[in-house]
């Protein structure tokens, strides 16, 4: 399978100057028009790979011209070129479900995380300080005897920005 800059140069070299478009040249010119060139020659290319690809008026490729395209570059076999194409389409569809449910399942994380830091966030002001937790961990029945100054260490461990109270990012990552 061939890299994008490998599908880019052919498209440069063999089918852009069909089309009567010129390459940036690096011959030296003043920086004016060196800048003036390259904006040229990049509106161009943009020009060629539009008529290329037969791109909709709404900034879409039609799928059979891409495939064609592809076809004709030799980036898929011969003998299966447009089920191949639409294999990999596919598998794009695929994997964009994949980070969808993924992004769900975050969402569903971070909220379940966002409820139990409020547990221990008792005062509501978006930090859990040592109080707070010993709290917490009385009404558990976790609280093992600890004191005040075990509980600051634990703090401690996962304070960050060495605040002295844990907010849901140090919350989060302590969970995480």
């Amino acid at each position: 399978m061939l890299g994008i800059r490998k599908v880019y140069q052919m498209l440069m070299n063999n089918v852009v100057p069909s089309l009567g478009v010129v390459p940036h040249s690096n011959t030296s010119l003043s920086t004016s028009n060196k800048i003036i060139n390259e904006a040229q020659a990049q509106e161009s290319r943009a020009k060629a790979l539009i008529t290329i690809f037969g791109m909709d008026k709404d900034g879409r490729i039609a799928k059979d011209k891409a495939c064609k395209v592809v076809k004709q570059l030799g980036l898929v076999k011969e003998d299966n070129d447009e089920s191949s194409f639409y294999m990999l389409e596919e598998q794009l569809e695929a994997k964009k479900v994949f980070l969808e449910l993924e992004q769900e399942e975050k969402r569903e994380k971070e909220q379940l995380l966002r409820q139990a830091f409020k547990v221990f966030d008792e005062d509501g002001d978006g930090f859990i300080d040592a109080k707070e937790i010993k709290r917490v961990l009385m009404c558990l029945g976790l609280d093992n005897g600890w004191d005040m100054k075990e509980i600051e260490k634990m703090i401690k461990v996962v304070d960050l920005n060495l605040d002295g109270k844990v907010d849901f990012q140090e919350f989060e990552l302590m969970m995480g």
